[in-house]
């Protein structure tokens, strides 16, 4: 399992391709791209960010088996 953690924190850092304050003049000023924020974001605010969190909305189905893997108040499973 931790052999995925890191691949997918490596993939996440090719996909980014910049470093803080690539964004020009100014860029220092930024806290973060914004491809960070969202690899950074914790739907559920449980500590996981959602990269790594297989629910994102905690709502006892895991996304990949969610209709709605952002959305709390729907936890239906997908029909068949």
């Amino acid at each position: 399992m931790q052999w995925l953690l890191n691949k997918a924190r490596e993939f996440g850092a090719k996909k980014i391709g910049k470093k803080l304050g690539d964004e020009g003049a100014g860029g220092s000023d930024i806290a973060y791209p914004k491809e960070q924020q969202e690899m950074d974001k914790d739907t559920d605010n449980d500590g996981i960010v959602d990269l790594y969190d297989p629910d994102d909305d905690n709502d006892g189905v895991d996304d990949i088996n969610d209709s709605e893997p952002k959305n709390p108040h729907i936890s239906k499973l997908p029909c068949p």
